[in-house]
């Protein structure tokens, strides 16, 4: 295990759980925060005021440490610059600071499954792009994750949907048929300390899943909520065409009166995509890493969590 980690979106879903674990284990973390919410007090974890855009608080961050695990992104944006800015530049500083170390530090990127494919929306292509950045660096010792659809407890994307299934109602995109990969956070948080863990993962890309070959179709995710509620869930298929209309609503306001919403055309395009599966056997020989949490114990944990 490293002697000391620095954590970049700390105060984010992935990034929050990470450093919980590493408090836990008593593995000294520095761990970088803007300043503009309250912070858990955890021990061994120092928190570093700063951001991705100021390189005097990424020098202070990465001070002393081992390894850097960039848990940092942005997931919401009107156009593909707002996306830039996080996803792309945002690593390339974070690199430079990197190199700036006197022995630099092994760099874990956690970027998305979305990246494999570009083309379909502005936050795919951005964080390809930063992908991109991490491959091209040089004399860093690197390794990219891209985790599929991450859920569990202290998420904000996914937590609708499964609001929902628990009052009853199943909405789905598109067919019953298309596919998806997920992992519960913890086991991704297992993953990043299993990385940490080994050093023989130098110059790799590594996709992440929760055991399930080939992903699950909507119609077994809606079953699985079926056996974790003991009731049947009502089916509801949400057309292309009018989750395509909100979104672009939503870019309309959002280009009149600013914000970052969630829904744009570019999310829908990412919703509607037939399939999203990744294939987690590299990673699981290469770290001695497996998962550990079926989606159905996920969602009976995460259902705990409504009441």
């Amino acid at each position: 295990m490293s002697d000391a980690v620095a954590v970049t979106g700390a105060t984010g879903f992935i990034g929050g759980r990470l450093i919980e674990r590493l408090s836990r284990a008593g593995i000294p973390v520095r761990a970088l925060h803007r300043g503009t919410r309250d912070l858990p007090i955890l021990p061994h974890v120092h928190w570093v005021k700063g951001s991705l855009e100021q390189p005097d608080s990424l020098d202070n961050l990465l001070a002393g440490v081992d390894a850097v695990v960039h848990c940092a992104g942005s997931v919401r944006g009107t156009r593909e610059r707002q996306f830039a800015r996080v996803n792309v530049e945002g690593v390339h500083d974070l690199v430079l600071a990197c190199g700036h170390c006197a022995a630099a530090p092994r760099l874990l990127h956690i970027s998305t499954l979305a990246a494999t494919a570009p083309h379909v929306s502005a936050y795919a292509a951005t964080k390809r792009a930063g992908e991109a950045v991490v491959e091209a660096s040089e004399g860093l010792r690197w390794t990219i994750f891209r985790p599929p659809a991450v859920y569990g407890p202290g998420d904000r994307e996914l937590v609708g949907l499964f609001r929902a299934m628990a009052r009853g109602l199943g909405p789905y995109p598109g067919s019953l048929d298309s596919r998806v990969s997920m992992i519960h956070v913890d086991d991704l948080v297992g993953a990043i300390v299993a990385w940490l863990q080994h050093g023989d993962a130098e110059g790799r890309l590594f996709e992440l899943d929760d055991g399930r070959r080939g992903g699950y179709t909507w119609l077994e995710i809606l079953e699985t909520m079926e056996r974790v509620t003991g009731r049947h869930l009502l089916r509801i298929r949400i057309p292309k065409s009018l989750m395509m209309a909100v979104g672009y609503v939503n870019l309309s306001v959002a280009t009149l009166v600013g914000g970052a919403p969630m829904l744009t055309p570019g999310k829908v395009r990412e919703l509607f995509r037939s399939a999203w599966v990744a294939d987690a056997r590299e990673i699981e020989e290469a770290l001695v890493w497996h998962p550990q949490v079926s989606l159905e114990d996920g969602l009976r944990e995460l259902l705990e969590t409504f009441a």
